[in-house]
């Protein structure tokens, strides 16, 4: 199954409030996903002491094995910030901590199983997955740098402009309207 990017930020915002209000270590995922573009493997292994109180999180990539340096944004840090402070977590602990074992974090099918019952909450009918987080985060960054795909393609690793328009979402549909738009008369 091919995951899509969430387009409208309306459904991101409501998705934000229902998985506060349901979880708010759920909250704190889709956060870090939609707005550092990290793989969720990357992020379910990250300890409170690499994102809290940061301007920047350093992350050796698992899928890459290289390191990535990346903005922690003002809304994703007060987001980290209240959930650390109100669940009294350790700088040792697991941000995404599983209620299983001691210390551990949640595995990728919760991870999964979470932001499909979100999606389906909101009756979102595309493909939602973890790696709708990633491509999100790729689509936006891509829109608030004016259309910058090198900049888009150097956050996410990506090596080829068109595969990663593809990638985040900008389609067929979507340059055929851009087209119908042109108008220099």
């Amino acid at each position: 199954m091919r995951v899509e990017p969430i387009k409208d930020k309306d459904i991101i915002r409501r998705m934000l409030e229902y998985l506060g209000k349901k979880n708010p270590r759920n909250k704190v995922l889709f956060a870090i996903g939609i707005y550092t573009g990290l793989r969720i493997s990357d992020i379910l292994k990250i300890k409170v002491d690499d994102i809290y109180c940061r301007n920047s999180i350093q992350v050796k990539q698992k899928k890459t094995r290289f390191y990535v340096y990346i903005p922690v944004n003002k809304e994703l840090k007060k987001i980290i910030k209240q959930y650390v402070e109100a669940n009294n977590l350790s700088k040792h602990d697991y941000l995404i901590k599983s209620r299983e074992g001691i210390n551990k974090p949640i595995t990728r099918n919760q991870a999964y199983n979470i932001l499909n019952e979100a999606a389906e909450y909101l009756g979102l009918d595309s493909n939602i997955g973890t790696h709708s987080l990633r491509k999100t985060a790729g689509l936006n960054l891509y829109l608030a740098s004016g259309k910058d795909i090198g900049l888009v393609m150097q956050v996410l690793g990506q090596k080829d402009p068109g595969s990663t328009l593809r990638y985040i979402g900008v389609t067929d549909m979507d340059i055929d309207k851009c087209v119908r738009k042109l108008s220099y008369l």
